[in-house]
Parts: structure tokens; C-alpha cells; sequence
């Protein structure tokens, strides 16, 4: 019986003595698992680093990072710009619609060029990170360039949205969101 107790205790103790830590692999930067950034839009992507380098690994995660910007700035400017549409008297219809969506793509394309990597991180498992960011003042600038923009010649009511005294609301509107 003693030899029996003796044998599970060692056995017991040589598994608990080779367990690997996996710990250090399951750290990450604060920034990957909670993206922030102060002035403006944090998004994060990651790639693996395979055999064709790390520049591909490095352009990949940026498009996911990318990726993860634009369904942020998507959602931001969808609310916003629905907010401000229905506090100008504007409505809810289908040329408002379309605009919001031509305004996002006007942005996305602007504001997604103008992004750029902040923070970069390589895990001990060959996975690249990268921190990517916008500035909320880029994209309020591009919000209301592309706002600006609008062929209003198809729907009278898309005037309103460029009469001066709208224009100063939106940007209003745009600051608080954003800020």
C-alpha cells in the first residue's frame, strides 16, 4: 500500500513538474486586445508569417486592421450622419440612404489611405499584430468634403444638407460623435 501511495505521488508529482507554462505565449500588448486611440479610430489585424515573409505577413494584417477601421468608421458615420439627417427635418428615404452610403465610401477611401501603423507586435507563435489608427479630425474633415460633395440635383431635399446654417450642425454634430 505504501509503495502504491509512494508511486501515484511521484507520478503526480512528475506531471505537475513537466507542465509546460504556456502563460508567456498567452501575452499580449494591452493594445491588441483592447485597440484604443485617443485621437481617433484604433483598429487591429494580424497575420501569420509564413514562407512567403514578412513584408506579406505585415501588408495582410494591415488590410485586416484596415478592415477593422472601416467597420468602425462605417457604424460612427451611419449614426451620426442618421441623426443629424432626421434632426435637419431631412427624413428617413432612399436618396438619404443612398448619400450616408456614398458619404461612408467617400471616407473609408480617404480616411482608410490616410491610416498608419502605430504599434507592431510578432508573438512567439509567428503571428504578426499591427495597431493601426485614424484621427477623428481627418475624418470629420472628410465627412464633410464628401457631404459637400452631394449632387443634390436628384432630391431638393438633399439641398438642406448643404445650406450653410446645416453645414454648421453637421460639423457640430460630427465634433461630439467623434470627440
Amino acid at each position: 500500500m505504501k509503495k502504491l501511495i509512494f508511486s501515484i505521488a511521484i507520478l503526480f508529482l512528475a506531471v505537475a513538474c513537466s507542465s509546460v507554462d504556456y502563460s508567456e505565449n498567452k501575452k499580449y500588448p494591452d493594445w491588441v486586445l483592447r485597440p484604443s486611440y485617443k485621437k481617433g479610430i484604433a483598429g487591429v489585424g494580424s497575420s501569420k508569417i509564413t514562407e512567403l515573409g514578412f513584408d506579406f505577413a505585415r501588408k495582410e494584417a494591415m488590410a485586416n486592421a484596415r478592415a477593422d477601421l472601416a467597420k468602425q468608421i462605417g457604424l460612427k458615420v451611419n449614426s451620426t450622419l442618421k441623426s443629424y439627417t432626421t434632426k435637419a427635418g431631412i427624413g428617413d428615404n432612399a436618396a438619404i440612404d443612398k448619400m450616408v452610403e456614398e458619404v461612408y465610401e467617400d471616407i473609408v477611401s480617404q480616411d482608410l489611405f490616410n491610416s498608419r501603423i502605430i504599434e507592431a507586435w510578432e508573438n512567439p507563435q509567428g503571428e504578426l499584430y499591427v495597431l493601426m489608427v485614424v484621427d477623428n479630425e481627418d475624418i470629420i474633415r472628410s465627412a464633410e468634403k464628401a457631404v459637400n460633395n452631394i449632387d443634390t440635383s436628384t432630391n431638393p431635399e438633399l439641398i438642406k444638407l448643404k445650406a450653410d446654417e446645416a453645414g454648421d450642425r453637421l460639423h457640430q454634430e460630427l465634433e461630439n460623435f467623434f470627440n
